[in-house]
């Protein structure tokens, strides 16, 4: 899971002057503290023997997707772009996936 950090706040641990392969990943494993709430597994994997852009990788997506969010600043024609990727790939998912809008630029209760 990517450590969470404040921006504002926190440097990503890396000498861009000198980055290796190995660094190269380090942006990767580090996310805004605001998205903490999100239960989120990330994968990273490099085959050395191969010159492809991407790995097909066999997964679930039933059991690693629960719930779609979306920008809180998504209209509805976005929204539409969204259900559309996500009916394609209906029978690989719980077909009743809600897609909820985010609620991260609202308003905290008082």
């Amino acid at each position: 899971m990517p450590r969470n950090i404040d921006y504002d706040k926190e440097e990503i641990p890396i000498d861009f002057s000198e980055i290796n392969e190995k660094e190269q990943l380090i942006p990767f494993m580090y996310k805004r503290n605001s998205f903490g709430f999100e239960k989120e597994l990330r994968l990273i994997c490099k085959d050395k023997s191969s010159n492809s852009k991407g790995t097909k990788i066999r997964c679930t997506l039933n059991t690693l997707i629960k719930d779609i969010y979306i920008s809180p600043k998504y209209n509805e024609r976005e929204k539409k772009i969204v259900q559309t990727i996500v009916d394609k790939f209906k029978n690989s998912i719980r077909p009743n996936i809600e897609i909820k809008q985010s609620k991260l630029a609202g308003s905290p209760r008082h």
